[in-house]
């Protein structure tokens, strides 16, 4: 074999050098899999501990029973949960008397909410046929560590925070579960106070997220009920039917904003997504479900906006602004969509 040189490098100098850069290759590839195969077994580790601590409750008696009346056109009540903030802090003094938020307002005005919906339903039932539930879960769970001053001001740090909301969500889907024959639970992930990281992440949003947790807790609950059917995916972008009504349903951080409540902003994003789904039918939508900002709205008649449960805090009476604790639910009818969107404040 002749060994020919070429810019003062043989031709076996440079098959030894690409040899080494290939072993290099395959060192930092060797080492960035063993970095992702801890981190995945940490992340199934920490769930593994939590369901081993949580005790599966027994499903609840089922109490409704369905009247005799047949012409009665069936109906699908959606609830929507989220923006709890479990864990901050708000002091009515601090807020002008516009607002208080701790760990036994939330129960106190979460347990009024959810009252209130159970009444709803029951009022509806003498006009239509109601057997089932869909529960839309929108994430920020907990107040989180993202700010300085909320690790600093909230009530109890957040392993607390996720034992909280992920009981109170458990225990929320085995009373709802005693009331409807199905109750579906759509888990959309990806909160932005429910994050681990300073900064929004992207990749591995809904894993990488407190709500991952939560989620895990209210499902370990609710494990054995055959009335409760969990809908969880890692996309936090979920397309989700009722009846024959179809909702693109997000949390709704991703819509950019200035300032108050983003109109424009909710525009441009319901249309490019409309836009880049028009192609895709298993992708196209009829309503847009967001939580976020805190103050529930029915806007453009095809985007709906949940509340939260926490009131006027610091920050909003800083800016001039006032909410009240709220969440949103509506029924859809299989002929005519989704009506009656009630806002169930306290």
């Amino acid at each position: 074999m002749v060994d020919v040189v070429v810019d003062g490098q043989s031709e076996v100098d440079r098959l030894l050098n690409r040899i080494a850069a290939l072993e290099e290759r395959n060192r930092m590839l060797t080492s960035e899999n063993k970095d992702l195969r801890r981190r995945l077994g940490k992340r199934d580790e920490m769930v593994r501990q939590v369901a081993a601590v949580v005790q599966t409750e027994q499903p609840p008696k089922l109490m409704y029973r369905r009247e005799p009346r047949k012409h009665r056109p069936r109906v699908h009540p959606v609830f929507l949960l989220g923006d709890w903030h479990i864990g901050e802090k708000a002091e009515r003094d601090a807020t002008g008397g516009f607002g208080e938020y701790n760990w036994g307002v939330t129960q106190k005005s979460h347990g009024v909410i959810l009252n209130s919906f159970l009444k709803w339903v029951y009022n509806y039932r003498s006009i239509y046929l109601i057997e089932d539930c869909t529960v839309m879960c929108l994430g920020d769970w907990i107040s989180g560590d993202i700010h300085d001053e909320l690790r600093v001001t909230n009530e109890f740090p957040v392993p607390v925070q996720i034992a909280h909301a992920g009981q109170l969500l458990g225990q929320t889907i085995r009373t709802l579960s005693s009331e409807f024959k199905k109750v579906k639970v759509v888990e959309v992930g990806g909160g932005n106070h429910d994050r681990v990281t300073r900064r929004p992440q992207h990749k591995q949003r809904c894993t990488n997220s407190y709500s991952y947790l939560v989620y895990a807790i209210a499902n370990e609950m609710n494990q054995g009920n055959s009335r409760v059917e969990i809908d969880y995916s890692d996309d936090p972008k979920r397309i989700v039917k009722v009846g024959n009504t179809r909702f693109l349903v997000e949390h709704g951080d991703a819509v950019r904003a200035w300032g108050a409540y983003p109109a424009y902003g909710w525009e441009r994003m319901l249309g490019r997504e409309a836009l880049r789904r028009m192609d895709e039918s298993a992708q196209r939508f009829d309503y847009w479900v967001i939580g976020h900002w805190h103050t529930p709205t029915f806007y453009m008649d095809m985007i709906i906006i949940n509340g939260a449960l926490t009131p006027t805090t610091e920050y909003i009476h800083l800016k001039g602004r006032r909410t009240r604790p709220a969440q949103t639910a509506f029924l859809v009818s299989e002929k005519h969509g989704p009506f009656d969107f009630t806002f169930f404040r306290v």
